[in-house]
């Protein structure tokens, strides 16, 4: 099935998943200021093809903070994704490697970082980073949690 846009994407998942999930997954923090933001910057783009414009070979190669991908557009950080399907965030990192992108993971990940690292191969993925209000949740990630971040940052 070719899925042409977001909103088609979203009312194919709001069709096969609990009314609650649905809404999780399309809705925005807070009172959704970003979202609506969001929504109103990406609808001012167009994508125009260039056909017949001396391209012979296009390549959409990129490196991505030293990490060489296939497409330079990476999987967002989507907290819960188990709430979606039973594979969550390892299906994710799966699919990021097989079209080789990035996948970053989300602090609220469904899976130990651990298991999603296993599952992702190359490249590696990328950690969102909440830095909580009390301090002592962020620093009782695992070792291998902050090695993944550390390396993404230095």
């Amino acid at each position: 099935m070719f899925v042409a846009n977001m909103d088609e994407i979203e009312r194919l998942a709001r069709a096969k998943l609990p009314h609650a999930v649905a809404d999780y997954f399309a809705g925005g923090s807070g009172d959704e200021t970003t979202l609506r933001a969001n929504r109103s910057a990406f609808g001012g783009f167009t994508l125009r093809p260039r056909v017949l414009r001396g391209v012979v070979e296009p390549k959409t190669e990129a490196t991505l903070l030293r990490e060489p991908v296939a497409l330079p557009i990476l999987l967002a950080p989507i907290g819960h994704l188990r709430l979606a399907h039973p594979d969550g965030e390892l299906a994710t990192a799966r699919a990021a490697h097989q079209s080789r992108t990035v996948f970053v993971v989300s602090t609220l990940a469904s899976y130990p970082i651990e298991e999603i690292a296993g599952a992702a191969g190359a490249p590696r993925p990328w950690m969102q980073l909440y830095v909580f209000r009390e301090r002592s949740i962020t620093k009782r990630w695992s070792p291998a949690r902050r090695r993944l971040v550390t390396a993404r940052l230095s």
